[in-house]
């Protein structure tokens, strides 16, 4: 998901879109904190699923040109 971000932000050449890139880095130690927490395993998948999403449409949205 993250090498599919970078290349359609680097083919829209979108500047905004970075921060979403960066949001995916932060996100990183997710999983591992909702581990170490004790949530169950299909409750971390519906987590990250949502998170991964929302991720998504931020690259979506800043990849998109502005209006003049």
């Amino acid at each position: 998901m993250l090498v599919v971000g970078v290349a359609w932000l680097l083919t829209r050449r979108a500047r905004l879109g970075w921060l979403s890139i960066l949001g995916t880095l932060v996100l990183i130690p997710v999983p591992i904190a909702l581990a170490f927490a004790n949530v169950e395993s299909g409750v971390q998948q519906i987590i990250l699923f949502l998170l991964a999403a929302i991720v998504g449409a931020g690259i979506i949205l800043a990849g998109r040109p502005l209006r003049d």
